[in-house]
């Protein structure tokens, strides 16, 4: 579509990338994941020294979050293969806010379900624990550096095929 100059519909682009993941179809999943990401359908990781946070909106279906965990774990390799050089945990904030507006409570604790099912999909599970509510209401999670460094050392081979190469 891009090729061609037709516009691309966000809706229909994250409804093939979660069927494509819940049909184990991960290849092709993560592909068009990363393209949507530089299209700007999902919201960048954003890398800084001091904090290594992944927000994730809470709009995000489980097959997603698992996509984003993955990018976020890759990005973040050294600091978790090399606990040392970075005493900050890895952290998770579930965001509130749509574009569109505010959520419901009830859609927002869905989407707290949908984020601890994502962890449960990787293999090896990812392990992430409550941690605390942020200034703007928001729940925030810590990415267990024994569970992300087990995922990495099982998957860095294609995981870092897969999202570091541009």
């Amino acid at each position: 579509m891009v090729c061609k100059k037709i516009p691309v519909n966000f809706v229909l682009l994250r409804n093939l990338i979660d069927r494509l993941g819940r049909q184990s179809l991960w290849v092709k999943a993560r592909s068009l994941y990363k393209c949507a990401l530089h299209l700007g359908c999902y919201p960048p990781v954003k890398e800084n020294t001091y904090c290594r946070l992944l927000s994730v909106p809470c709009s995000l279906t489980e097959i997603e979050m698992t996509l984003a965990f993955e990018m976020f774990m890759v990005s973040n390799a050294n600091s978790i293969q090399n606990p040392s050089t970075c005493t900050h945990a890895l952290q998770i904030v579930l965001k509130r806010k749509e574009e569109d507006g505010s959520i419901s409570e009830c859609d927002y604790h869905a989407a707290v379900s949908r984020l601890v099912s994502a962890a449960q999909i990787t293999r090896p599970k990812l392990v992430i624990k409550y941690a605390t509510v942020n200034v703007c209401g928001e729940q925030v999670f810590t990415l267990d550096p024994l569970s992300a460094l087990k995922w990495l050392s099982q998957n860095m081979e294609w995981a870092g095929k897969a999202w570091l190469v541009s």
